[in-house]
């Protein structure tokens, strides 16, 4: 575990045999104000988003970490870019914060290692995929990976040969730089899977060499940042590239609210130990971190307790998975005050619709189950329905949510509380809806303000979260 210690005279050591990772701060902004930072906290020597810390930085700062095994960290100042290093057991960090960001100071290495490829963002093996899409066969593209993959690598053999890393740490960036192009590679099949609908014998042999001649349950692999997208990469090949595959079978499992327990049945298939702990851990976190509200998770997380009593995760993922506790129990009390518009009353347009509402104040909220910013604002739902009926707005929420995920809509309007009037809006509606966004594309939540004649007071209102009284 992270120990986050700030000096302000005498360096306090643990007791322990081994020297600790020690992380020097100095902060050195124009104005020198204190500013708030995040860092990832290895678990197990396997790095992880799912552990972190938030400190304040004033002047200096130190921090020390134990790992037996060179692993990768982010830190980052919470408004601005982070940066990566593959820390080693026992050295020294002289790390400065400049007002922009983080450097590390007088460690070719670490900037080497931080500059490529860029930062990890959400589906950005995806994007980096498309770029080699184009190769057609596995050889093709081997060829073209190979030759990327080398040059990435000579920056570091240049430095080992110079005396300016050792074999532990290159044999570390190694590793991980083999499992993001793995993973790459593995991407590369499914997005030729995701435009055809199907695999082609190519895309089978492209897909399968990501996880030839590798042990995905090597406990060494769980410290390279890019591990979980190579497994999940190879759930994905069992599940789609599985000839017996039954789509429509496989989708009426995710509309019944089974995606997670399909990616973990088929985890368990190839992993065991400490990399299968890891991975259930891993998408229990992302789910509830993107707002994501499956009741399944909560079956998911005691299986998971009785799997691995002594997980170092077990406490974190139950405080991240309490919010998905509170609100299968509100979900399930039927509140009053939630009425759906439904059958032969449900409107075809958006003129329709406001017709229905002529002579009343109403408040619209575009939104959708699977929005996660829509999500956050259903925190201020409280204080939202007493301003409205404190100024005599009535409250509409028009969600643009798709029929298979009818259930998961209906479900969320008793978690959230979220009285008002409710429709979920069908093909004439939500055309209507982009038309009068005047994109092609439509930023959720969305919120309008209608006046008593049915006309739109304010097309871009305030959320949720902003709206004062003076708004209405």
């Amino acid at each position: 575990m992270t120990r986050l210690l700030i000096f302000t005279s005498l360096l306090i050591l643990s007791a322990c045999n081994r020297m600790p990772t020690v992380i020097a701060i100095t902060n050195e902004s124009p104005d020198c104000q204190p500013v708030t930072i995040r860092m990832t906290e290895p678990v197990g020597n396997s790095f992880s988003y799912i552990q972190c810390d938030t400190i304040t930085l004033e002047k200096q700062l130190e921090i020390e970490i134990d790992i037996d095994r060179p692993c990768p960290l982010f830190i980052q100042e919470l408004r601005k870019p982070g940066i990566y290093m593959m820390l080693e057991n026992g050295k020294r960090y002289e790390l400065v914060f400049d007002g922009t960001g983080f450097k590390v100071v007088n460690d070719i290495a670490q900037e080497k290692y931080g500059s490529i490829p860029p930062p990890l963002i959400e589906n950005h093996l995806t994007t980096e995929a498309r770029k080699y899409a184009s190769a057609a066969t596995y050889t093709e593209l081997k060829d073209i990976i190979s030759e990327k993959h080398n040059e990435e690598m000579s920056v570091f053999e240049s430095l080992r040969r110079e005396g300016k890393i050792n074999r532990k740490l290159f044999k570390a960036i190694a590793t991980e730089r083999d499992i993001y192009w793995r993973s790459i590679t593995a991407n590369v099949a499914y997005c030729h899977f995701n435009s055809a609908g199907k695999l082609s014998d190519e895309d089978h042999l492209i897909w399968k060499s990501a996880f030839e001649d590798i042990d995905m349950n090597d406990p060494v692999l769980t410290a390279s940042r890019y591990y979980r997208e190579l497994a999940e990469s190879c759930t994905e090949y069992l599940i789609f590239g599985d000839p017996d595959l039954d789509m429509e079978k496989l989708m009426a499992e995710v509309e019944a609210g089974r995606l997670h327990t399909l990616y973990i049945d088929n985890y368990k298939r190839i992993l065991e130990g400490s990399n299968l702990e890891y991975m259930i851990a891993d998408r229990l976190f992302n789910a509830c971190f993107q707002k994501d509200y499956s009741k399944e998770l909560i079956d998911i997380f005691e299986d998971f307790q009785e799997k691995f009593p002594e997980s170092n995760y077990k406490e974190v993922l139950g405080n991240t998975l309490q919010p998905v506790v509170d609100f299968h129990s509100k979900a399930e009390l039927r509140q009053s005050g939630i009425e759906i518009i439904e059958g032969s009353s449900k409107p075809e347009s958006f003129e329709d619709l406001l017709s229905m509402f002529k002579g009343r104040k109403v408040y619209i909220d575009v939104w959708a189950s699977w929005c996660a910013p829509c999500k956050e604002e259903f925190k201020h739902t409280a204080r939202l329905h007493e301003l409205l009926t404190e100024k005599g707005y009535e409250a509409l929420y028009i969600s643009i949510d798709n029929e298979k995920n009818d259930r998961k809509w209906r479900e969320m309007l008793q978690g959230f509380g979220l009285k008002g009037r409710h429709i979920r809006a069908d093909k004439g509606l939500l055309k209507d809806l982009y038309s009068l966004y005047g994109s092609e594309s439509m930023a959720i939540p969305w919120n309008m303000i209608i006046d008593e004649e049915g006309r739109i007071d304010e097309k871009f209102a305030k959320r949720p979260s902003e709206i004062q009284p003076e708004d209405l």
